[in-house]
């Protein structure tokens, strides 16, 4: 792991690839615009090219969001755009994430922009954006261990390249009360983000709610967002919708949710993969006590089973409703895990925490001597070929139904 820099510097310009719309990516741009700017760094969120502009979603944007060549469709042509905006706005850093234009300017990228790549989910397409172009890449931020030790061992980066770095997020406006006993009340859990199965794992709810059945828990559920699989989620969770025992919310706007989770005595999170994820951060800054499948490198690297919430292995569903059941029956001082929970998230996973850290990565990125004499000409175009491999542009309420349809037919074979 590097060992960063002391200095803030002042006065960054930073261009990070992303789009205005739901999602980690832009949660991150969102969540920690403001506080780097306390710190003389100025993100601006670059969408670049047809396909990710397909995608901006105006209720998102804010005046750090940029639209480049909207109208084409032309890798190359992208990728000039790019390059073009960054030498007329003074573009310091590059954060590429998961934009193709953007990684495929890497090497045109004028000699004095400095490189920091992000690897933010455990998925092949998230490793290889984190590892392309490392000739000219300060940095690999890799934002839980798993994400590192998956990148040096698959992906051939060089773990000196390599910095952990876990979101943040705005403590203080989750903050809330730590949770009183729930032995003489109905305990209330609750579940935030996308009602897909694939990652988000919603569909083992219903059994989870089927094991604290036996257990004579008094409880309800509230469950927030929107997403793919929500048809077959409510037909398993009607009886408990009929009984009043789940509800479902629907979308939550953002200016509610800190409310919402101070609402919640038991944040469940049944993801089957992921980064280093924002619902699970918040959910803690509010003080509600996650219990989780154990993904390795990643919830454990969050939570500490038994002190700052419970882990559980993939699919132990009745695990998860014993857990449930203990504080319940308040086996569990819930009012002091849920202090620990909260003192946790302050102490690690704070915005200013975060914006600390990526302040010393620039910074060292910065003082460094430039990690090649020029950019290469646009004439020398020629990006890895696994970039100019893309699926034609579909809208995304088709893309949902073909994802649906494609479950459905998998279950009937």
């Amino acid at each position: 792991m590097q060992q960063a820099s002391e200095v803030d510097p002042v006065g960054i310009r930073v261009a990070y690839g992303s789009v205005p719309k739901e999602g980690g990516t832009f949660t991150f741009y969102r969540n920690h615009r403001d506080e780097f700017r306390t710190r003389g760094i100025d993100v601006r969120c670059v969408a670049v090219g047809t396909e990710s502009n397909s995608l901006w979603n105006p209720s998102y944007a804010d005046e750090g969001c940029v639209r480049l060549a909207p109208r084409t469709w032309s890798l190359r042509r992208q990728v000039e755009a790019f390059v073009s905006w960054c030498e007329v706005e003074g573009i310091d850093i590059v954060v590429p994430v998961n934009s193709r234009p953007i990684l495929a300017s890497i090497p045109h990228l004028p000699a004095r922009v400095r490189v920091i790549s992000r690897c933010a989910n455990a998925l092949h397409d998230e490793y290889l954006f984190a590892a392309t172009g490392l000739e000219r890449v300060s940095t690999v931020v890799a934002l839980t261990p798993r994400l590192g030790r998956d990148l040096t061992a698959d992906y051939a980066v060089d773990p000196g390249l390599i910095q952990l770095i876990p979101n943040g997020v705005d403590t203080e406006r989750f903050d809330a009360p730590p949770r009183t006993s729930t032995s003489q009340r109905r305990i209330e859990l609750g579940f935030l983000g996308r009602l897909e199965h694939r990652q988000k794992g919603v569909l083992f709810l219903p059994p989870i709610l089927q094991a604290l059945e036996g257990s004579g828990v008094d409880f309800h559920l509230s469950i927030g967002g929107q997403g793919v699989d929500e048809g077959e989620l409510r037909r398993e969770l009607a009886p408990w919708v009929q009984s009043g025992q789940v509800s479902f919310l629907g979308l939550l706007d953002r200016e509610v949710i800190p409310g919402y989770l101070a609402s919640c005595d038991v944040f469940l999170f049944p993801s089957q993969f992921e980064g280093c994820p924002n619902a699970l951060l918040e959910a803690m800054a509010a003080g509600c006590v996650p219990i989780c499948w154990v993904i390795e490198g990643i919830t454990d690297f969050i939570v500490e089973d038994r002190v700052t919430g419970f882990l559980h292995p993939l699919g132990d569903a009745a695990g998860m409703a014993s857990s449930i059941a203990e504080i319940a029956r308040g086996e569990v001082e819930i009012e002091s895990m849920s202090a620990r929970v909260q003192e946790q998230a302050r102490a690690r996973f704070s915005l200013a925490e975060c914006a600390r850290q990526y302040g010393e990565v620039i910074a060292t990125a910065l003082s460094a001597s430039p990690l090649v004499d020029a950019g290469l000409p646009i004439s020398r175009f020629d990006p890895p070929a696994w970039l100019l491999r893309r699926l034609p542009w579909l809208p995304e309420s088709l893309r949902r139904s073909i994802s649906l349809l494609r479950r459905r037919l998998r279950r009937t074979t």
